[in-house]
């Protein structure tokens, strides 16, 4: 027995010593490493953690921002302190998202605690604690703009404010009550905030918000690490919320405008978003409280109201998204309309409803009529017959919902995708067969209809009734400037049916009075559209669309392919009478046009 205990010290000596001698090389080791990697650093690396006196800061590509701020630690509430992470330099490349750009200073208990023991500088630089660092949940990263010295609390209120005034009312998500105060926003959830304040700042000069593109790679970065390290416990509402904002509008990037928006990166967020929500089970959420019927609140399996409400506009909202994608997929939706629509029709018509509420409920209409989309025939009755019934819908403000606002624009770029369906062979320059003319210039009139009406909405008064009134027409200069603050998919559906146009033009199956007809080898357009025409209006006024937005929107770049378009148009002539020779270069400048003219299956 005394032998087992002898044996068993001296074993548990042994491992004690081996233990200290691998800890003193892995110091030594770390050690060495450090110093290499001080000595190595270029001064231009992308830098994650510096000094305590230096905030924030972007790789030279988008320009360095190297703001002193002294005493910006000491100013921070007690609170809001966090320790330095000794870390030198991270890269960040293939971080998800592909747009991540920079970081910022790190958040959390874990390493203020760490900080206040005794350990050695090399651990808190080890790669194992490295790898825990960027393993913590998204609310360890402070995402806090104003935290980060970034704006100011009546900058941030202003921000939240262009929000709620300009943007909201194109994709009305957040419940006002709660979050258009920009400190509540700010306590409830920090990313959400940083959202709100980047999509915010589109509505105000770029004077008013000098920080924005910091901002911006600090909302990439911080979604980078929700998706990338998010945990069970981090999946919240207001993830949610933060997640489908940023899918409708992608935040602003200095010198990116080009790359910021495209369906994949769009695909991306909204997989995500609906894959959460299946996750925290929110439809089983909404059955619960409202009922299978949608007619009565149960309170006793209900958390609140406020929250029933959250999560009913999130899922409309995500209903839209999901619908979105499966007409630049082709692919089956995710969500289920029809459990919602009662939810809609039940909210819309209760105290709670919110001025743009109705808006989601026309399309959660729209997408459950048009889930299954197989007969262009069902597809055009019902749409007219939608139009008809919505143009008296009963507003809570009692105001008649205009034509050029949601969902009324949705409706119409809704018929333009599936009616263009059929088209791409017409487009493509194929001959159309005999057997399939009567389906193809149907689909060609509803697509024309379509693209005419989602430019002559910013006529005055809407389309002209007769073609004498083409020429009195005159642009309704408030709604082109509400414009400019889209959702960026509106921006894309509108360079599609500017490029469409003018590829019917040009292929012969429209003329320049949008008449439409299946076209033959010698139809082909010999001369740009009269300047008095209909369809010349049509063009001027998409041009002017785009080119109102300046050279900083993330538009700019569909602007410049708009441009290109139309000054083709205008070179056409008996020589350059195909398409290939008309569009060199613009179909292929930043707009995928196969998105939408998808094969027929």
């Amino acid at each position: 027995m005394d032998n087992g205990n002898s044996d068993l010290v001296e074993f548990t000596k042994s491992v004690t010593a081996a233990l200290t001698s691998l800890g003193e090389r892995m110091a030594s080791i770390e050690s060495r490493l450090n110093a290499d990697v001080q000595q190595s650093c270029p001064a231009n690396s992308r830098l994650l953690y510096e000094q305590e006196d230096r905030t924030y800061y972007e790789d030279e590509d988008h320009g360095h921002f190297d703001h002193h701020h002294p005493s910006l630690v000491e100013s921070f509430p007690s609170s809001m302190k966090r320790a330095r992470v000794e870390i030198q330099t991270i890269s960040l490349q293939g971080t998800p998202m592909g747009t991540v750009q920079s970081a910022c200073d790190t958040t959390g208990a874990t390493s203020q605690k760490s900080r206040s023991t005794s350990q050695p500088a090399s651990l808190l630089r080890s790669p194992l604690n490295l790898l825990n660092q960027l393993n913590q949940g998204p609310d360890y990263w402070c995402c806090d703009p104003i935290a980060l010295g970034m704006i100011t609390s009546a900058e941030a209120q202003r921000l939240v404010d262009a929000y709620f005034e300009k943007m909201h009312c194109m994709a009305p998500l957040l419940t006002q009550s709660l979050y258009s105060n920009a400190e509540n926003l700010r306590k409830a959830s920090t990313q959400l905030f940083l959202t709100v304040c980047c999509v915010g700042a589109r509505g105000l000069p770029a004077s008013d918000t000098p920080r924005i593109y910091d901002m911006a790679a600090l909302l990439d970065f911080s979604l980078g690490q929700v998706v990338h390290g998010a945990r069970t416990g981090d999946i919240t509402l207001e993830l949610l919320e933060s997640l489908q904002i940023y899918a409708h509008w992608m935040p602003l990037r200095n010198g990116a405008a080009a790359r910021r928006y495209n369906e994949v990166s769009v695909w991306n967020v909204i997989g995500l978003a609906i894959r959460w929500a299946k996750f925290m089970d929110l439809e089983g959420k909404l059955a619960a409280a409202f009922g299978t019927n949608g007619n009565e609140w149960n309170y006793k399996k209900s958390v609140s109201r406020t929250e029933d409400l959250r999560i009913l506009r999130i899922m409309l909202n995500l209903l839209s998204l999901d619908y979105q994608t499966m007409l630049s997929t082709r692919l089956r939706a995710t969500i289920d309309p029809n459990p919602l629509l009662p939810l809609a029709r039940r909210l819309c018509a209760s105290k709670d409803c919110q001025p743009d509420d109705h808006r989601l409920l026309g399309l959660c209409e729209l997408t459950n009529a048009l889930k299954y989309p197989t007969d262009l025939h069902y597809i055009n009755f019902f749409l007219d017959q939608w139009a008809v019934e919505w143009s008296k819908y009963p507003r809570t403000d009692a105001i008649t919902p205009s034509p050029s606002e949601m969902p009324f624009t949705s409706q119409r770029w809704y018929r333009l995708s599936l009616n263009s369906i059929p088209l791409a062979g017409l487009c493509s320059g194929a001959s159309v067969e005999e057997a399939e003319e009567h389906t193809i210039l149907t689909a060609l009139k509803y697509s024309v209809e379509s693209a005419t009406d989602m430019f002559a909405c910013f006529f005055v008064g809407g389309r002209p009734a007769s073609a004498a009134q083409w020429n009195n027409v005159a642009l309704d200069m408030p709604l082109l400037a509400r414009f400019k603050y889209a959702i960026d998919s509106y921006w894309m559906t509108h360079t599609f049916a500017f490029v469409l146009l003018c590829i019917l033009y040009a292929r012969g199956a429209i003329d320049d009075m949008l008449f439409c007809h299946i076209p033959s080898q010698i139809d082909r357009a010999t001369g740009p559209p009269s300047q008095s025409s209909p369809l010349a209006k049509l063009l001027q006024v998409g041009l002017e669309v785009f080119t109102q937005v300046g050279h900083n929107h993330p538009a700019a770049h569909l602007g410049n392919l708009v441009a290109k378009v139309f000054e083709s148009i205008s070179m056409i002539d008996s020589n350059t009478n195909y398409v290939e020779d008309v569009f060199p270069i613009p179909l292929d400048d930043g707009f995928d046009l196969g998105l939408y003219l998808a094969q027929q299956s």
